[in-house]
């Protein structure tokens, strides 16, 4: 769409917006300055907006996310079943970051999108259900946007794998 379609959206939607803010929300959507704007721009463009009103997190607090996450996994499925390799019985590390994205990758994409996150750390079995008072809600937000570094709106295995890895509890051991 174009600008004049856009705008004739936002005040056919009844809204009155300053038309300066219009501008400048159009601006940036349009970050190519073509004129026009795709879905896959105002989606991206959204999204951005959406992130920045989600909480930042330092280092120190997205390893203790993390390590709440790690006791949620540890404590809802038995290390036994949940970590065992093909091989058999073999020392494997205690949180095995690319099976645990298997889990959440519910739709199978190879992709994590927040959702997914969201859903595996709220749903059931063998999700890990865990509440909001458990887990908020503004928590999982701020993990997400820590994890999606290059803000595409979804998470692939390295990018997930790489975060986890980086902010695991130090030396969190073997387990035969």
């Amino acid at each position: 769409i174009d600008y004049g379609e856009f705008n004739g959206a936002v005040y056919a939607m009844g809204l009155e917006e300053d038309p300066k803010l219009l501008r400048d929300f159009w601006a940036f959507v349009d970050e190519d300055d073509s004129g026009e704007v795709t879905i896959a721009e105002f989606q991206n463009a959204t999204y951005l907006l959406v992130l920045a009103g989600w909480d930042d997190y330092d280092d120190k607090q997205l390893k203790a996310l993390v390590n709440r996450l790690n006791l949620a996994v540890e404590t809802r499925h038995e290390r036994k079943t949940f970590f065992q390799t093909q091989q058999g019985p073999q020392q494997e590390e205690r949180f095995n970051w690319y099976k645990i994205f298997v889990m959440l990758d519910l739709d199978g994409s190879g992709r994590l999108g927040y959702e997914e996150l969201l859903g595996c750390i709220r749903g059931g079995y063998p999700c890990l259900n865990l509440t909001k008072k458990m887990f908020s809600t503004c928590w999982v937000q701020g993990l997400w946007k820590a994890i999606d570094v290059d803000r595409s709106g979804d998470v692939t295995v390295d990018e997930f794998v790489a975060f986890m890895r980086r902010n695991a509890p130090p030396n969190p051991g073997k387990v035969v």
